[in-house]
């Protein structure tokens, strides 16, 4: 018999609960930790994590149980264009400006997409869109649309980006980025058959979604890698230590964002560890080695960073740009189709 762990009620046919969220391409899933109504209550914090890590979601496209693409689009920039790039590699951009001088019109363009996609008929109905609305506007007509449109076309060149695309986000915009992995790490421990009664004070701080504690017991961890290198995972190491008397979870999301998350700070059970590692791109699971911290002093040194004034440390973005560097590894280099002209017509 299983009961949930926010309200205690009898759990019976209930949803599926996925330990990680299933966005992001969490397959871990269980029926017997919490009930339908909270499941759907604590659906936002879900939402929030995965807002926050939509641009790692859009570069590997996990494979997700419900099978809906709803990845969201990435902004990114190439050469001042605005690019918005899809999760199936996709992207396109147009930047488009008329001016007319002493009866001299000229168009500046900047067009650029990946080749023979839905991206680039879709931007190429734009240019077309955008050349009507100016002859429309200097009074020219469609024989005027169709010279330009052509003549910008066999300007066309093709280029390859053998560097990832330059672009920008913003990690725990929510400031509830840590009740999301919390919400993780007791999912985790409860999946692996753990004793409510060992988290409660844990279990209290996400019902009560109280940040301030939270931040008193997670936080980002990079001291070091624990989980399987060259490869893009998601990683759980659960463990619990008799010694430092800490009941805590190590978590990996895409092998970039990396946190600690303390469950008990006064732990008296067995020691005992477990593992979990899913590999993105070969859609299996992975042996992991088993990390556990040696002193208190290193989990009061992890605590005291200041994220909420430093934001992610230097470390995040180091194995953003690995991450980067193995999703080019891993897959077709993203070709994209370039206009930069600015002519007159």
């Amino acid at each position: 018999m299983s009961y949930c762990y926010i309200c205690g009620q009898e759990l019976k046919n209930e949803n599926d609960e996925h330990v990680i969220p299933s966005a992001l391409g969490g397959h871990l899933k269980t029926k017997n930790i919490i009930c339908s109504f909270h499941n759907n209550m604590l659906s936002d914090l879900d939402n929030y994590l995965c807002q926050d890590l939509s641009f790692l979601t859009n570069f590997v496209n996990p494979h997700r149980d419900n099978n809906k693409n709803t990845i969201p689009k990435v902004k990114m920039e190439y050469e001042n264009v605005d690019l918005y790039r899809e999760s199936n590699g996709d992207a396109k951009g147009l930047y488009f400006r008329a001016d007319e001088d002493n009866g001299v019109l000229t168009l500046d363009v900047k067009l650029c997409h990946s080749a023979n996609s839905e991206a680039e008929k879709n931007n190429l109905h734009e240019l077309k869109k955008r050349l009507k609305g100016v002859a429309k506007q200097f009074q020219k007509d469609n024989a005027w649309v169709e010279m330009a449109y052509e003549r910008i076309l066999a300007e066309s060149s093709a280029y390859s980006a053998t560097e990832p695309l330059f672009s920008s986000f913003t990690i725990n915009k929510s400031k509830k980025l840590f009740l999301s992995f919390l919400k993780i790490a007791i999912g985790y421990f409860l999946y692996v058959g753990g004793n409510y009664v060992d988290i409660q004070n844990a279990i209290t701080t996400l019902k009560n979604r109280d940040i301030e504690q939270v931040h008193k017991i997670a936080n980002y961890y990079y001291k070091r890698d624990f989980y399987p290198i060259n490869c893009i995972c998601h990683t759980l190491i659960l463990i619990g230590d008799s010694h430092l008397n800490k009941l805590y979870v190590l978590i990996s999301l895409y092998s970039t964002m990396n946190v600690i998350v303390i469950l008990n700070n006064h732990y008296e059970g067995n020691d005992f560890s477990k593992t979990y590692s899913y590999d993105l791109y070969q859609k299996c699971e992975l042996p992991c080695r088993i990390w556990k911290i040696e002193t208190l002093e290193e989990i009061d040194e992890i605590l005291r960073y200041d994220h909420l004034k430093k934001g992610f440390p230097n470390e995040f973005i180091e194995k953003y740009e690995y991450f980067m560097y193995l999703v080019y590894k891993n897959r077709e280099i993203d070709e994209l189709f370039k206009l930069l002209i600015k002519r007159v017509f």
